[in-house]
């Protein structure tokens, strides 16, 4: 009976292991995919809702919004606006600014939250955030 060479052993385990590596790896590597589209996906709802808003066109707007939505402004105070008191503002903004733009500077979007920083411009020909 011949017997099997010692590094036979030692290349069956490095096989496995190598094996082993690689759908370790090849799972991560789908998981880090899966995470890019979903942070892609983020930021162009974040873009589509920009240029929809530069559009005026609150039906649009109105479908990119979860039903239980509600807008949290550092301005506001603490407790969170609903969704109707939020278009009510971008309407009374509108109202107030009626060649208002905003331009996104910079969007970084990180799992499933993104963040903008935007600069908006327009001229000030009606009353706003007066009681």
């Amino acid at each position: 009976m011949k017997k099997l060479p010692a590094i036979l052993p030692l290349a069956l385990i490095l096989c496995f292991m190598v094996g082993c590596q690689d759908k370790e790896a090849m799972a991560e590597l789908e998981e880090f995919k899966a995470e890019a589209a979903l942070e892609e996906q983020n930021s162009e709802l974040i873009r589509s809702f920009f240029k929809e808003w530069n559009n005026r066109d609150m039906d649009k707007i109105n479908e990119m919004y979860a039903p239980d939505a509600k807008y949290h402004h550092p301005s506001l105070g603490t407790s969170s606006v609903s969704f109707e008191e939020t278009f009510e503002g971008i309407k009374m903004l509108w109202q107030a600014f009626p060649d208002i733009t905003v331009d996104i500077e910079d969007l970084i979007a990180k799992g499933n939250k993104v963040v903008v920083r935007f600069i908006g411009r327009g001229t000030h020909q009606e009353d706003f955030g007066r009681d």
